[in-house]
């Protein structure tokens, strides 16, 4: 894999995968996008009643 520019998304989305395995793999209706009025974004799942949330660049 060759990547250019000025992020590696890639790598992001490389990441981000890994940390959707390592949650249990929810599905797409346990999972919800915050964006916050300073450009802030955060994932976040409910599964099995425990949440998980995870900053994004």
């Amino acid at each position: 894999m060759v990547q250019g520019g000025a992020r590696r998304l890639w790598d992001d989305v490389a990441d981000i995968y890994q940390r959707w395995m390592d949650a249990g793999r929810p599905a797409h209706d346990q999972l919800w996008l915050t964006v916050f009025p300073d450009g802030g974004h955060v994932l976040s799942c409910d599964q099995d009643g425990w949440r998980h949330s995870w900053p994004l660049r």
